[in-house]
């Protein structure tokens, strides 16, 4: 009927966004891909038991991201070279792991975002989990959340641990939360 052809079109209209993921770097971004999971009633605009009666209607479909980036190693002293890392930002997609393990093959890798915490071990990294307490979810201004939402996967060395912040911003003593996860950090060594 009229009404299904309606609802069908706006979660299509939806697939094409890229809800959750972003990669955020100076380097140029090249090889990308995206893996992405078919639209389902999470994103339908008709209330149902997965999209809080409605209230947590998404656009566009859960997804990953993946690109590589070339980054220097050099020592300041005219002796430099480049490091290939994959870098992505995966948002709870079901299946393609082997896609992403194949993607990586043997290279360097850092791929984070909301996903289940098997997910790393899954593609072939390691958790990067510097406490099991360090929870991302449902954060806030005043909490990191009770749950860990959010994982941080690589096969590099870890520099600085990592930790979380609280997803706040104050300005004018007015706390504006960001969102709803923690943010989640570490640095890595850069070597060949």
């Amino acid at each position: 009927n009229k009404e299904d052809i309606e609802s069908a079109r706006g979660i299509l209209n939806n697939f094409h966004g890229l809800h959750g993921n972003a990669i955020l770097t100076r380097c140029k971004i090249y090889d990308p891909i995206i893996y992405r999971d078919p639209l389902g009633e999470y994103f339908s605009d008709r209330p149902n038991a997965v999209n809080a009666n409605g209230l947590e209607r998404r656009l566009g479909g859960r997804m990953g991201m993946l690109g590589r980036i070339s980054v220097s190693n050099g020592d300041g002293n005219g002796e430099e070279s480049s490091v290939e890392i994959v870098v992505g930002s995966i948002h709870k997609i079901d299946g393609f792991r082997s896609k992403i393990q194949k993607y990586i093959n043997s290279g360097k890798a850092i791929i984070a975002g909301d996903q289940q915490s098997t997910f790393c071990e899954e593609v072939g990294l390691k958790n990067i989990l510097s406490s099991n307490k360090h929870f991302t979810w449902p954060a806030s201004c005043k909490s990191f959340g009770e749950h860990r939402g959010d994982n941080l996967c690589s096969n590099m060395k870890v520099l600085n641990p990592e930790y979380v912040i609280k997803p706040c911003i104050t300005d004018f003593d007015i706390e504006m939360t960001l969102g709803d996860h923690a943010l989640t950090s570490a640095s890595f060594i850069i070597d060949d």
